[in-house]
């Protein structure tokens, strides 16, 4: 398992987000699609209104009166493209920004920050759209997605000086969780129990991120794959990574 851990090379604050490519296709790609839908949906509207069988043509015609041409028009498209800049703004409140600055790391998305000392960051590494932090004790301190390139990430932690894995090293504990899993107590039961029941009415958000922080409490960390959740316990020794040789038995 590759990783590298250094003295830190930088000292300024480096922030890696969404690249500008995506954000300037953001603004002004969606926003032009918004305009040409709100074109199409006007003709193809005013175009089956006039068909025998087409439903709603007394709403359709009575909006046709109500905003003649050209109004209707640049209505709808001024319409379409307000629908294109709210969805570039959801779309760049989404993305995850992570700032290495000093002995901080901090991950912002939208209206969620967290902030994580260097001290307790073991390590850091990146497996199947998740961006994860490692405590020294085996805790996951953050798991945020990130699914765009990898390689600026992994250049700014290593910049930083935090040790950057190809993978997680406690992957081979994870189990497959079952509703009443005879090695959790029943607190963490429940908690898996209702968190599998959000993540399949709301998917992956702020509401599961807390119940992950609520079994992280239980003593449980736990990552999800389409369909099922799998945990393991909190507290495991760290693998030594190559620059670390294992810690010896005081016994001996």
């Amino acid at each position: 398992m590759a990783s590298r851990t250094t003295r830190p090379a930088e000292t300024k604050p480096t922030v890696v987000g969404e690249p500008v490519w995506l954000t300037v296709a953001a603004w002004t790609v969606l926003p032009v699609v918004g305009v040409g839908l709100g074109w199409l949906v006007k003709a193809v509207g005013v175009w089956a209104a006039e068909l025998p069988w087409a439903p709603y043509q007394e709403i359709v015609e009575f909006v046709v009166r109500l905003v003649p041409e050209p109004s209707l028009t640049i209505a709808m498209c001024v319409l379409g493209g307000l629908v294109g800049l709210a969805a570039a703004f959801l779309l760049r409140r989404a993305g995850l920004a992570v700032t290495l600055d000093g002995d901080v790391v901090r991950l912002r998305r939208g209206s969620f920050t967290q902030e994580v000392p260097r001290a307790d960051v073991k390590a850091a590494f990146w497996e199947e759209g998740w961006l994860v932090l490692l405590h020294p004790g085996g805790a996951e301190v953050a798991r945020e997605p990130w699914d765009l390139n990898v390689a600026p990430m992994t250049g700014a932690f290593r910049r930083h000086g935090y040790t950057w894995l190809d993978a997680d090293p406690h992957r081979d504990r994870f189990r497959e969780w079952t509703p009443g899993e005879p090695e959790l107590s029943a607190p963490v039961n429940a908690v898996l129990r209702a968190r599998r029941l959000l993540r399949e009415k709301v998917g992956d958000g702020d509401a599961v991120r807390e119940l992950r922080d609520e079994l992280a409490k239980l003593g449980v960390v736990v990552r999800d794959t389409e369909k099922a959740q799998f945990w393991r316990p909190v507290s495991a020794p760290f693998p030594p990574t190559p620059e670390e040789p294992a810690a010896e038995d005081p016994g001996r």
